[in-house]
């Protein structure tokens, strides 16, 4: 029986971890909900409090494309969909690189809490995007850097580089607003979640270690 080189095992190994992280970063939503939920915030500029933990409803079709999550409002709060455990801790790779997902819903009536909020570190940071479309999906990409986030709202400062690091080497929530209508009346959906891929140097490992993988 031919057994594996150290280099072969290495490689093995480096192509498993590598999938791992990859799983880890990215949600379709093709096969469930993956761990995502709805959180029940303040809103209107205040993101320092979790109210309550709502679910999220999975729908295996009508998603951009396959499956996606929805969530209805049924609340006087700013719902937020929330991230699960998968993408905290640590994100520091992600540094220079691009959160993006899909996003689409059935009234843009509500302005006031259009952003991403990441915590940890004892920070709140929020970066502001484009209010979605209705009844289509909206691609949305926000450059992981300093400058494309305020402390605590969108009307607060710009995040600086020191700050920035601390949160994404410490993350302990991802949320993506789902509050679109003014008053109970909108359903937002979310797809294709990537928060993102590792960073380039391990990156240009993947051919090698594919290659030896082959060869085994």
């Amino acid at each position: 029986m031919h057994r594996p080189t150290l280099h072969t095992a290495a490689a093995i190994s480096l192509v498993a971890g590598l999938s791992t992280l990859a799983h880890a970063t990215v949600s379709t939503f093709d096969a469930g909900s993956e761990g995502w939920s709805v959180a029940d915030t303040a809103g209107a500029g205040d993101y320092s409090t979790l109210i309550s933990e709502l679910a999220v409803t999975w729908q295996a079709a009508g998603g951009n494309p396959g499956g996606a999550i929805a969530a209805s409002d049924t609340t006087n709060n700013t719902i937020m969909f929330r991230a699960p455990e998968s993408y905290r801790g640590n994100r520091a790779a992600a540094a220079g690189f691009n959160l993006t997902f899909d996003i689409t819903t059935t009234h843009a009536s509500w302005t006031a809490d259009t952003v991403v909020v990441l915590k940890g570190a004892g920070l709140t940071l929020v970066s502001e995007f484009a209010l979605p479309m209705t009844d289509v999906w909206n691609s949305v990409t926000i450059p992981l850097v300093a400058s494309s986030f305020r402390v605590n709202n969108a009307a607060g400062a710009v995040a600086g580089d020191d700050q920035f690091a601390a949160l994404l080497a410490d993350v302990d929530e991802l949320w993506i607003n789902a509050e679109y209508g003014n008053g109970l009346i909108e359903t937002t959906r979310l797809d294709n979640v990537n928060f993102p891929v590792p960073a380039p140097s391990v990156l240009a490992l993947a051919p090698v270690a594919l290659a030896l993988r082959r060869r085994r």
